[in-house]
């Protein structure tokens, strides 16, 4: 860990476990806690649910990338991302809405933060790879 490759190899491991660690207890509770105490209507969600996990998870286990990404603080690079981030999700959810109601906005989120911590862990590994 004596390098910046190293420091931040070492964190997107710690939170990539826990990260998954989280997702999966909450994803084994989720069936217990909802179906119990809200009824079965919430049993037919699981695809909804497991979705929203996905998306917590991806921004669980790159949330490293994006605090180097804040604290390079590069203006353009940071607003090229998001804007990218933005426009896949909205255009995701908007496309699949009137068909797929929240499952088409639950996509939609997940593409967004698919695509916002990939582009901020491809911008930090690039930074740390020539520095």
């Amino acid at each position: 860990m004596r390098s910046a490759r190293g420091k931040l190899a070492v964190d997107l491991s710690v939170s990539f476990a826990t990260a998954t660690a989280c997702v999966l207890a909450v994803g084994i509770l989720t069936p217990l806690l909802f179906v119990n105490w809200y009824g079965p209507a919430y049993s037919g969600l699981s695809l909804l649910f497991a979705l929203l996990f996905a998306t917590q998870w991806v921004a669980g286990a790159s949330r490293p990338a994006l605090r180097q990404l804040a604290a390079d603080w590069d203006r353009n690079r940071i607003r090229r991302i998001m804007f990218v981030s933005m426009i896949g999700a909205i255009a995701l959810s908007l496309a699949g809405v009137s068909n797929f109601g929240p499952l088409a906005t639950a996509v939609g989120a997940l593409a967004g933060a698919l695509l916002l911590n990939g582009q901020a862990l491809e911008s930090v590994l690039k930074r740390v790879s020539t520095a």
